[in-house]
């Protein structure tokens, strides 16, 4: 998704990127940006970012600040107060949720779930993907957003992108060998929010009435063993495929019969848009901003989450009804082609830095310091 931005805004304004060292995408990054800097910021100890973002904005010149992920809204909101550059932040999802968590652990993510939202303080605008983020940041227990500062900006599809990227991907040797069984495919980060020990317990009923079935799990992340040593409890390791993180994953998700995802909070997950641009069949949890997407029973087929017998009576459907597959995801493709475009993605969000920095430049207006804008381009 911040690729596709980055992309689109580059057309009207100069964007640089400060980003998590460690992240898969900071090649491409670097390819789109007018400059990038990496730093360590997937933590929020890694407080030593908010010096090299306020830095890179006194560089740069920077005249608005836009951030993704908590962490990030953290260290960019505190860099752009201390530099009087307005900013503006994506929520992706319900933030500190106490799923898959016992003991300190829980209650640490409890006491952050009440206070996290105070970064957004500091924003001029922030932005929700789906009235259902929207909803959780103004009315969830403990700081709230005033719902007058939040904005609904859908995700977006750059369907030329996305096309070229899965005619340029391959699948995975370690799946390719399978041969052509029914695949069920999930991609998402492993964390427990994501659900994905529901799907590995749905195996079971699933591969009791398709014993071909193959589950294949791409993704990585801090609930990788614990998924891992569930697949062995359940006894179904040899159907089930863990491929770690794939940069190009899409030849496995147009190869898939069904793409599933079983998560237990959302925002407006990308992985689910792109799948239905390649029309494929989704199967997804009933949660956070997924029902504004997946129209159950016409682009998809939405479940209630954490039902592992539920879950596993609809991939059974799915994978014993072709003809429902193909009509689902013909609906799908055509349902993101009109609906859920980059271009209109880009455009709202355009919108949003226009009337800030308008608001800006008329409460500059006659201050003696120069415009920081580059060549006549915002930054």
């Amino acid at each position: 998704m911040f690729a596709t931005l980055l992309r689109g805004v580059s057309a009207r304004y100069d964007p640089f990127v400060v980003c998590d060292s460690t992240g898969t995408m900071v090649d491409q990054y670097r390819a789109l940006a007018a400059d990038l800097i990496s730093t360590p910021m997937n933590a929020p100890s890694h407080l030593s970012a908010t010096r090299v973002i306020a830095a890179a904005i006194d560089r740069w010149s920077i005249d608005l600040v836009h951030t993704h992920l908590w962490n990030a809204d953290l260290f960019g909101g505190l860099a752009a107060a201390w530099q009087g550059v307005p900013s503006v932040s994506t929520v992706h999802g319900s933030n500190f949720l106490p799923f898959g968590t016992t003991g300190l652990h829980r209650v640490r993510r409890n006491s952050l779930s009440l206070v996290y939202r105070g970064v957004y303080r500091l924003c001029a605008r922030v932005l929700a993907p789906s009235q259902a983020l929207l909803t959780d940041l103004a009315e969830r227990p403990g700081i709230k957003v005033p719902p007058g500062v939040v904005t609904v900006v859908h995700n977006g599809i750059d369907l030329d992108d996305l096309r070229k990227r899965a005619a340029a991907a391959r699948i995975p040797d370690i799946v390719q060998r399978q041969g052509s069984v029914p695949l069920v495919v999930c991609v998402a980060n492993m964390f427990p929010i994501k659900g994905q020990d529901w799907l590995i317990r749905a195996m079971p009923g699933v591969l009791e009435a398709v014993p071909s079935a193959l589950l294949v799990l791409v993704g990585d992340g801090e609930w990788r063993p614990s998924l891992e040593r569930l697949v062995a409890e359940m006894g179904v390791g040899e159907r089930v495929i863990f491929t770690g993180s794939i940069e190009n994953p899409f030849a496995i998700v147009e190869r898939a019969d069904v793409v599933v995802l079983p998560s237990l909070s959302e925002g407006l997950p990308m992985a689910l848009l792109e799948a239905m641009a390649l029309g494929r069949a989704v199967l997804a949890s009933r949660v956070g901003g997924i029902p504004e997407v997946v129209q159950d029973g016409q682009t998809g087929l939405l479940i209630q989450p954490a039902d592992a017998p539920l879950l596993a009576a609809a991939i059974v459907r799915l994978l014993k009804d072709p003809e429902l597959r193909a009509n689902l995801g013909m609906r799908a493709r055509a349902h993101i082609e009109r609906e859920w475009s980059s271009a209109r993605m880009v455009e709202s969000t355009t919108a949003v830095y226009d009337e800030i920095l308008a608001a800006r430049k008329a409460r500059r207006a006659g201050d003696a310091d120069p415009s920081r804008e580059a060549n006549g381009r915002p930054t």
